[in-house]
């Protein structure tokens, strides 16, 4: 799965609104804790704008040796747009790999 969060803006982490539909890779029961964590406030969703969107276009085509796919090339978009410096995710390679606008590096978790 590539499920990727980007971290913290205030005490709550940042769900792309394009992520969500990620989680369910997972299994069931994984998925239903998510949702329910969603519902309940946990996260802050945040939806795409359209300078993510052409950021994530610039980025897959960049790193197209990375396979960067929409998904991940969107939560780096946003996490740029948003000065996110953290990013929870399964998937260290591509974000170690890509290089941000406004930090040197991610901090990745887990």
């Amino acid at each position: 799965m590539s499920g990727h969060l980007s971290s913290k803006l205030g005490n709550l982490p940042i769900l792309p609104a394009i992520m969500s539909g990620e989680v369910g890779a997972i299994c069931a029961l994984a998925e239903a804790a998510f949702v329910r964590a969603v519902a309940d406030g946990e996260f802050m969703i945040e939806p795409l704008e359209s300078e993510d969107i052409a950021r994530a276009a610039t980025l897959i085509g960049k790193y197209s040796d990375l396979e960067l796919g929409f998904v991940d090339a969107t939560v780096i978009a946003t996490a740029e747009r948003l000065d996110a410096t953290e990013v929870l995710t399964t998937d260290r390679r591509q974000f170690s790999a890509v290089r941000q606008n406004h930090i040197k590096a991610f901090r990745l978790n887990p």
